[in-house]
C-alpha cells in the first residue's frame, strides 16, 4: 500500500497526463484548417465515356459515387480492384487526376488551377491550389488562392 504522499504524487501525475492529452488533442484539432467547401454526394451516373477511362486507371465501376460539381470539375469516388479507396477528378469529360489510398486512408488530390485543371470559377483564379480529400461525408475542398501578380514599375513611373 502506498503512503498518502506517494498516492497524491501518483494522482497528480495521472491528472497531468490526462490534462496534457486533452490539451494536446485540442491543439492538433485547432491547427487543422477547415475545408472551404464540401462536395456532397449525388445520384448522378458515371457517363459512358468515363466508364472506359476509369478501367484504364484500375478503378472499377461498382460502387462509384458522384459528388456535386465544382465549376467544370466533378469528383467521383470508388473502390479499386484491389480494395483501395479511390477518387477520380474529371473536367470536360476527361480524367484529370486519380488517387487511390491503401489501408483505409482517405484519398486526396492536389491540383493547380490553370495548369492541372480548368478554372472552376472566379473565386479560384488561375494559379490557385486545390486540395480535395474524399471521405464518407463527401469530398472536402481546400482552396489556396493565387497571389495577385504585381506589375513591376519602371523608374519613370515613380517620379512625380
Amino acid at each position: 500500500m502506498l503512503a498518502p504522499r506517494a498516492r497524491r504524487l501518483w494522482l497528480v501525475a495521472l491528472a497531468s497526463l490526462v490534462l496534457g492529452g486533452i490539451a494536446g488533442g485540442a491543439l492538433v484539432s485547432a491547427s487543422v484548417p477547415r475545408a472551404n467547401l464540401v462536395l456532397e454526394t449525388t445520384n448522378d451516373r458515371l457517363p459512358e465515356e468515363l466508364s472506359r477511362q476509369i478501367m484504364d486507371w484500375g478503378v472499377g465501376e461498382s460502387g462509384i459515387q458522384g459528388h456535386e460539381p465544382l465549376g467544370e470539375l466533378t469528383a467521383w469516388t470508388a473502390m479499386s480492384a484491389t480494395g483501395e479507396s479511390c477518387m477520380i477528378l474529371v473536367a470536360r469529360s476527361s480524367i484529370q487526376a486519380v488517387a487511390c489510398s491503401p489501408g483505409g486512408l482517405d484519398p486526396s488530390i492536389d491540383v493547380l488551377v490553370g495548369r492541372d485543371v480548368p478554372v472552376p470559377g472566379p473565386e479560384m483564379p488561375d494559379g490557385s491550389a486545390l486540395r480535395l480529400l474524399a471521405d464518407d461525408k463527401g469530398v472536402a475542398v481546400w482552396v489556396k488562392q493565387a497571389r495577385p501578380s504585381v506589375e513591376p514599375t519602371s523608374p519613370s513611373d515613380e517620379q512625380t
